[in-house]
């Protein structure tokens, strides 16, 4: 009985003891789970914990809170000063730029007004100078005796006028207005060395005028010199260089030239050699009578070929320039007397300056002819007719092909020559060479012929 108690003792103790192992499992599990959630029983609402701990915490938040916003505060703060740095830097810079455009453009417009200040004092000292040059240039190149000349004019601000003189030739042949001279100084500006301080023109190369000069005696005397040219005598061979004199009177006209050689020595092939001596070979003398010219005089020395060799007067000119309305009287008179080329000349000019006739008789009466000049709308000539002695017997026909691309000849000259009854049977080509002739019967030319 007494066992049977025992066992069911051991019995209730043993569930009494599971059960006891299983509340202990179950309280470690608890705790366990409240130690894992210890964080967020700490954030949790102040509702579970005690009151001074929740004020410590929230007293903690705010000054986390103030210091945030502080932060953000001086953040903001510091991203203005740097933007409004910015902005003060781009102005500054925006500033610079507009006050190196504006000093770069004063200094362009400076450099600009410079030039074309450079270019007009340049050009003013063309225009007072370039005259006297150009007819000094002229009348030391042949023996043309010149009745006028333009004046040079300033178009705009960088261009010159032409240069062009009337002259009275002695040839009668020259296709275009042998009268007529011109410097081309617009559209084909010639090449010039000028010293605008001095107001001096040290070279000029032009179409036909290639010159350096030199001045003295306060611009009163010019010196000029142009490229020279090779000649043979005796065997040797020589280079002739000019240099050229030329006096101005307080008008600035030329009253007077005196033209020398500069001979040098030249070898077979042409080169320079030393220089061997200088001779005066021309002295030219003009007068005026108020701004025409009057008297003209013409001294030639002969050649010389050695320093050895005297000066000596070769032939001496001299022409009486007279106006006549539009026409010209030349008298000649030469120096020994030549009574078959000394006389009297006439130059007829209408209105326009367009020479018509030339006119010659000389002292002796043995030469009297004129040539008359018919010219196109161009005021080129297209024919001399020369009359001697009343009675037309030949001519100079001239035609122009200068529109004519495809022509072998610019300008192509036809001597014609007149029997007693006034009529032309022949006919030549000067250019090509091919004559014609017409038949007296029915008055057909033939064709051209070689």
């Amino acid at each position: 009985m007494l066992n049977h108690r025992n066992r069911r003792a051991m019995k209730y103790l043993n569930q009494a003891l599971f059960i006891l192992f299983i509340l202990c499992i179950a309280a470690g599990n608890f705790n366990l789970k409240a130690q894992e959630n210890d964080d967020t029983l700490s954030s949790a609402p102040s509702l579970y914990k005690p009151y001074s701990q929740r004020f410590r915490e929230q007293d903690s938040l705010l000054e986390s809170t103030n210091q945030v916003a502080v932060a953000d505060s001086m953040a903001i703060n510091d991203s203005l000063t740097a933007r409004l740095k910015f902005i003060e830097d781009s102005i500054a810079i925006r500033e610079q730029f507009v006050r190196d455009s504006i000093l770069a453009r004063e200094q362009f417009v400076r450099d600009s007004l410079l030039e074309r200040r450079q270019i007009l004092d340049s050009l003013k000292v063309l225009k007072s100078e370039l005259p006297k040059l150009l007819q000094a240039s002229i009348l030391t190149l042949n023996d043309d005796v010149v009745i006028h000349s333009s004046k040079i004019e300033i178009i705009g601000d960088s261009t010159l006028t032409d240069y062009s003189y009337l002259r009275l030739p002695i040839k009668f042949n020259e296709p275009y207005t042998p009268w007529r001279g011109e410097v081309n100084l617009s559209d084909n500006p010639a090449e010039m060395d000028v010293d605008t301080i001095k107001s001096t023109i040290h070279s000029i190369k032009a179409p036909g005028i290639h010159n350096q000069f030199k001045y003295g005696n306060n611009k009163q005397v010019l010196i000029v010199m142009r490229q020279g040219m090779f000649a043979s005598k005796y065997g040797k061979k020589y280079y002739k260089a000019p240099i050229d004199s030329v006096f101005f009177d307080s008008n600035g006209k030329v009253k007077k030239i005196k033209r020398y050689y500069a001979m040098y020595q030249a070898t077979d092939n042409f080169q320079l050699g030393g220089h061997l001596f200088d001779f005066l070979w021309q002295v030219k003398q003009y007068g005026y009578k108020g701004q025409s010219l009057s008297d003209l005089e013409l001294v030639k020395f002969c050649d010389r070929w050695s320093a050895n060799e005297q000066s000596k007067v070769c032939n001496i000119s001299r022409y009486q320039l007279k106006k006549l309305g539009y026409s010209y009287e030349v008298v000649r008179t030469n120096d020994p007397v030549n009574q078959y080329s000394d006389g009297t000349y006439r130059y007829e000019f209408d209105n326009l300056d367009n020479l018509k006739a030339v006119s010659f008789r000389n002292t002796k009466g043995t030469e009297n002819w004129k040539t008359f000049i018919e010219i196109n709308e161009k005021g080129y000539v297209t024919s001399y007719v020369y009359q001697n002695s009343g009675i037309v017997n030949r001519s100079l026909l001239i035609y122009y092909y200068l529109d004519n691309p495809e022509a072998k000849h610019p300008v192509e000259t036809i001597s014609v020559t007149y029997e007693d009854d006034g009529v032309s049977y022949f006919q030549r080509n000067n250019t090509t060479g091919k004559t014609r002739s017409r038949d007296r019967v029915t008055g057909e030319w033939s064709r051209w012929q070689e």
